[in-house]
């Protein structure tokens, strides 16, 4: 997962720093860093993010936009 696929799904999820790092359990200064790509994303973190998508049904709202 790219830091700008990481912040378009928090954007669709509509979740700030801090309720995305409490739903993740990591510190808000960790989700910053994943989104600007000083570290990875862990893949457990985009498998839970793309799961939560779907579940809410906003896998059309998070693809606008591709081709």
């Amino acid at each position: 997962m790219t830091p700008a696929e990481l912040r378009k799904i928090r954007r669709v999820l509509d979740w700030g720093l801090a309720k995305l790092a409490a739903k993740l359990g990591v510190h808000y200064t960790t989700i910053a860093r994943w989104e600007m790509g000083e570290t990875p994303v862990p893949r457990a973190v985009e498998l839970a993010l793309r799961e939560v998508i779907r579940r809410e049904g906003l896998e059309e709202k998070l693809n606008q936009g591709r081709s």
